[in-house]
């Protein structure tokens, strides 16, 4: 169960969806749509998706605010504060892992990796 307080309701004003139109949509009441918004209400993991397919976001910026195109740059962050935490042995080994992961993609493997 999770609770989507702010972020339902600022993907549903920029589809410009009233809370009429989505719970018609969903099968529910608009007093329900409003307690989720309101974070009175939970929804399942069914409901997440549905609201997903409906209002054509993703589950990270439904959950989380996270928008597509700025799901790669929070990536880069973490990746960068691993790189700039690490000891200098790890910071190696985090660039050998870098070289080895186009070779995992292509399923290159070779008995060096292994």
């Amino acid at each position: 169960m999770f609770s989507m307080k702010n972020f339902l309701k600022t993907i549903r004003d920029s589809r410009g969806m009233t809370q009429e139109q989505l719970a018609e949509s969903l099968g529910t009441s608009q007093a329900t749509i409003c307690k989720i918004e309101n974070g009175q209400q939970r929804l399942n993991d069914v409901l997440i998706k549905k609201i997903v397919e409906i209002l054509k976001c993703s589950a990270d910026e439904l959950l989380f605010g996270i928008k597509p195109e700025n799901a790669a740059d929070e990536r880069e962050k973490m990746l960068l504060d691993y790189f700039r935490n690490s000891t200098e042995k790890g910071k190696d080994l985090l660039l050998q892992t870098g070289d080895t992961v186009p070779k995992l993609q292509d399923k290159q493997i070779t008995k060096e990796v292994c």
